[in-house]
């Protein structure tokens, strides 16, 4: 399956379930090979912090302590209405 930078930070933030910083996920994104640059390289912190403010809406950094990353708290993530149906809600 192919992810998109930002789906492979939000699985990395879900299974820590902490802050982290963007060298930390770039870190555990790198070394799990969940997303690879197009060019084959591994993603970089830089990558990680500008991919976290373009997405406002889903990530929060905390530019006071060391630019860690969160889930932004308003943050919901669309789920199915149902198994069959293809309609998301929020």
């Amino acid at each position: 399956m192919i992810y998109f930078l930002h789906d492979a930070m939000k699985m990395v933030l879900r299974k820590k379930v902490k802050p982290m910083t963007p060298k930390e996920i770039s870190d555990i994104i790198s070394t799990t090979k969940i997303f690879v640059n197009v060019d084959g390289t591994s993603v970089s912190e830089t990558d990680v912090l500008m991919r976290a403010l373009l997405h406002p809406e889903i990530f929060k950094v905390d530019y006071e302590n060391k630019n860690m990353i969160s889930f932004n708290p308003s943050y919901k993530e669309a789920k199915p209405e149902s198994e069959s149906g293809n309609k998301f809600k929020l």
